[in-house]
């Protein structure tokens, strides 16, 4: 079992919204997730991304970080709540 934090496909444009500002829609991450363009691993049928893969994904889109980069992901504020 991988103890890195995976991110559900669903999540992702929020997360990186949070991170990067503007980012590219569920519809447009899933197409891109479907063609092979964005890394992902398969977990009960479902699309699922590394948190560690994020800065690369978001180098890929074209994001840069916004000044609020310092401020955790929402995926570390539900680990430390659990």
């Amino acid at each position: 079992m991988s103890t890195q934090t995976r991110i559900p496909l669903s999540r992702l444009s929020p997360e990186l919204s949070d991170r990067y500002g503007t980012t590219p829609g569920y519809r447009k991450l899933y197409s891109m997730a479907q063609d092979g363009r964005l890394r992902t691993e398969m977990v009960n049928g479902r699309h699922y991304v590394l948190e560690a893969n994020l800065p690369e994904i978001a180098a890929d889109l074209g994001l840069a970080p916004t000044s609020q980069a310092s401020t955790p992901s929402r995926a570390a504020v539900e680990r430390a709540a659990a």
